[in-house]
């Protein structure tokens, strides 16, 4: 018995041509996909540097006060040597003052520090979201 080849029909080509766009289709939109991902994971990233870089400054300015609170502790103990009362407790008030403010900023500005999370939070959330897309339409 003798076989015979047969051209595909038209049908059948337009769905292999159709099944082809589709593939083609799909890569590209993933790979628009992931540039998106990495453009938005980019900004996100950007954003929370400068929050980190705005409270490291404030610590920064908390320690530039309380150096300047440990100055002035230590100008009293001079004034202190030197024996004269009045301008000892002037200076000695003066540099708790200013040690108490800096260390409070410091404190402040830290825990504000900590409690900030640096992940990109929503990156993370489209690339799940992106993830059972892809999932679906491959299923």
């Amino acid at each position: 018995m003798k076989r015979e080849y047969s051209e595909p029909t038209h049908s059948q080509r337009d769905q292999q041509t159709t099944i082809g766009d589709l593939f083609l289709e799909l890569t590209r939109e993933t790979q628009l996909l992931f540039r998106e991902e990495v453009a938005l994971a980019r900004k996100e990233l950007q954003e929370k540097t400068s929050q980190a870089s705005k409270g490291i400054g404030m610590i920064l300015v908390g320690a530039v006060v309380a150096y300047t609170g440990v100055l002035s502790v230590i100008a009293s103990l001079v004034l202190v040597l030197a024996i004269e009362i009045d301008l000892w407790i002037s200076a000695l008030l003066v540099g708790v003052i200013f040690v108490l403010i800096g260390a409070s900023i410091m404190v402040y500005f830290k825990k504000k520090l900590v409690k900030e999370s640096y992940a990109p939070k929503r990156t993370l959330a489209s690339l799940d979201e992106d993830k059972e897309m892809l999932r679906n339409q491959i299923m």
